[in-house]
This record gives C-alpha cells, structure tokens and sequence, in this order.
C-alpha cells in the first residue's frame, strides 16, 4: 500500500511529464533558429544566476515569515502586498538589466506569435486533461474566485515571465539551445525546494518526490517555450495545470446546479 502510495505521484508528477517532453522533442520538427551565443559565456551564466538567486532568497524570507502562513488563507490586501514584493526581483529588475545593460527587445522576452501550432495544440490538451483530473479526488477542495484570478499573476505570469523568458533566454546564450530548458527546469525546481518542506510541511521522500516533480514539469513549460519562441503556451499551460482549471468547471457545475 506505502508502495501504491508513491507510484502514483511518480507516475503523475515524473514519467507523464517526461514523456510529453520527450514527445515534443523528437516529434514535432526541427527546433527554431536559436539565440546568438553571447560573447561573454561565463559572465551570462554568472548573471543568470545571480538575477535567479535574487527572487529565490525573496521568497524563501517570505517561506520563513509570518506572510507565508496568511498564504494559506490570503485577503485581498496580503495579495495586493504580495505582488507588489514579487513584482521588483521577478519583473523589475531583470527587465530593467536585460533591456538597457543586455539591449534585448520584446522578443527576446519572449513576447511573439507561437509557432509549432502542434506543440501547442498537443501541450493544451494534455495540461486541460491534467488540469480537469483534480475533479476525481474526493479530497478535492476548488479554490477561491479570488485565487483563480491571483493565478493569472502568479505563478501564470510570473514564473512563465522569469524562468522562461529571462533565465531560459540567458542561459541559451550561454549554454546553447538544447541545454538551456534543461538547466532552466532545474533552477525553476530548486526554487521550490524550501516551500515543499516548510510550507507544505513535508517529509523527506515526499519533498524529494515534489522536487522531482517540478523539475521535469520545468523542463515541459522550457520546451514548450523553445519550441512556440512563445511564452503564451507555457503562460496558459501552467495556469492550467495548477488545480485552476478543476476549480473552474467545479464552479460553473455549482452554478448550473
């Protein structure tokens, strides 16, 4: 039964996820044209981690504040207060090096068109699927009007926006288009690590498991990314998966009912 007990968030959170990016990866054409590779390697691995750890060290005094435990149940005032601490190392301050230090453009952001309408279509139905299976669960708890319209900003916007745009995009200037949604999945789960175990209070192989979890998860939204050159996909795919898309249907069944 302890076994059962972990096979299944393997399944879900691990081999599901890694057999959609090895799906996008081999079946749905050529990569796009990548970034140029910056003239000083070392020095974009260097910044991308010190505009990752930045973000990371705020919200892990946020994890270990009085803050985190009114997340669990927030008003619209700690929400309020919330975005406006997130927004300056996840927006500001990347946008503000990266456009006037780098002279990257919107697109280098991450602000285009999709391509790969495939990986698209592919990607929406598998994280519409995984997004409605929360319904399943008798222990299914849908979430506030007021999270689900939160969840548009974060983790939709934010996260998407940070890892994908800003770290994924330095990273493939610097490593190389096939490593970069590799590394950048990495350093979006190492983000959570601290959460999984003060936050949501977990042991050892559970928070590994999570760990793992959102890794590969990391490495879906980076391959999406570099597939579509759009941060669209993997915007609308996060917001998806997130039990948002359980607790929207949950509320409209309520209503009709």
């Amino acid at each position: 039964m302890m076994f059962m007990s972990y096979l299944m968030p393997v399944l879900i959170k691990v081999v599901l996820p890694l057999i959609v990016v090895t799906i996008i990866h081999f079946l749905f054409g050529r990569y796009p044209e990548p970034f140029p590779l910056s003239k000083n390697r070392k020095r974009e691995i260097w910044e991308t981690l010190i505009l990752w750890a930045i973000p990371t060290i705020v919200v892990n005094i946020i994890v270990f504040s009085d803050m985190a435990d009114q997340m669990v149940e927030p008003t619209l005032r700690v929400l309020l207060i919330f975005i406006l601490i997130m927004v300056v190392p996840y927006i500001v301050l990347p946008v503000v090096y990266q456009k006037y230090v780098k002279k990257w453009t919107i697109r280098d952001f991450g602000f285009t068109k999709p391509r790969r309408r495939g990986v698209v279509i592919f990607a929406l139905v598998f994280f519409i699927i995984g997004g409605v299976l929360p319904l399943l669960d008798s222990g299914f708890k849908p979430l506030s009007l007021m999270i689900i319209l939160y969840s548009l900003y974060q983790p939709a916007f934010i996260e998407e926006f940070f890892f994908r745009g800003i770290i994924q995009g330095k990273l493939e200037r610097a490593l190389g288009q096939k490593r970069a949604w590799i590394y950048s999945g990495i350093l979006f789960g190492f983000t959570h690590f601290f959460i999984n175990y003060f936050i949501s209070d977990l042991d050892l192989l559970p928070g590994l498991l999570m760990l793992v979890g959102q890794i590969t998860f990391g490495w879906v939204y980076g391959i999406i990314y570099m597939k579509t050159r759009s941060l669209l996909p993997s915007m609308i795919c996060h917001y998806l998966i997130d039990g948002r898309m359980a607790s929207i249907i949950d509320k409209i069944i309520t209503q009709i009912t």
